[in-house]
């Protein structure tokens, strides 16, 4: 088992329900201090965290996503999502640049 796994089950008293995540807020996974663990109910809540992590360390503003095709960061409602034809991710262009 993970030392971080460990480190929450600990602290809670408990086994972690499946599917919880363990997120390292400094982003270093060797940091296992239980100051730096957030437990995720699940893997797109994990991935949420680190997307706007990137967002807000990239652009300064958390909420905006960055173009799949120019790489540049816009605001969402400047964006179009959309899920590919038997694929579970999520594609997040500009209108025009995905058009191109």
């Amino acid at each position: 088992m993970l030392e971080h796994v460990i480190i929450v089950e600990r602290i809670l008293g408990k086994a972690l329900p499946k599917g919880v995540q363990i997120h390292h807020v400094d982003g270093n996974g060797r940091n296992n201090k239980h100051t730096n663990l957030v437990v995720c109910p699940n893997r797109s809540y994990h991935a949420l965290i680190h997307a706007r992590t990137d967002a807000l360390n990239s652009c300064g503003n958390p909420e905006w996503r960055k173009c799949g095709f120019c790489k540049q960061w816009d605001a969402p409602n400047n964006l179009a999502f959309w899920k590919r034809h038997n694929q579970s991710s999520t594609v997040i262009a500009h209108r025009d640049c995905a058009n191109k």
